[in-house]
């Protein structure tokens, strides 16, 4: 019995998450916060802060009220204020960034 319930363990660490494809805005949590989900609004708002001050997140384009926080900010520290596609691992607020790479900006609803 006690095989088998190490064997079963170790089956539910041995499955990897499911990664997921996201779009959306890698902005300073401060910004995020105050609803400003285009570059221009971020850069505004980014204006003369220091990056060491501030904490990364995700504005997910489908949900901008939504914001994650990064488990690595290293991947983003190039995308700060500019629209993403990452594949992504989400945990909760968190997200793990597997890939990055830059995404037009999506246009405004009218």
């Amino acid at each position: 019995m006690r095989m088998r319930t190490l064997f079963l363990a170790s089956l539910l660490f041995a499955i990897p998450a499911l990664a997921e494809t996201k779009l959306g805005l890698i902005a300073y949590d401060q910004c995020a916060e105050d609803g400003k989900v285009t570059e221009a609004e971020h850069a505004k708002c980014a204006e003369g802060k220091d990056r060491d001050d501030h904490v990364l997140v995700f504005v997910d384009q489908g949900n901008p009220k939504k914001l994650f926080e990064l488990f690595f900010e290293d991947p983003a520290d190039d995308f700060v204020g500019k629209w993403v596609k990452i594949e992504c691992e989400v945990d909760d607020n968190f997200i793990e960034i597997h890939s990055i790479e830059a995404a037009p900006e999506p246009e405004k609803k009218k």
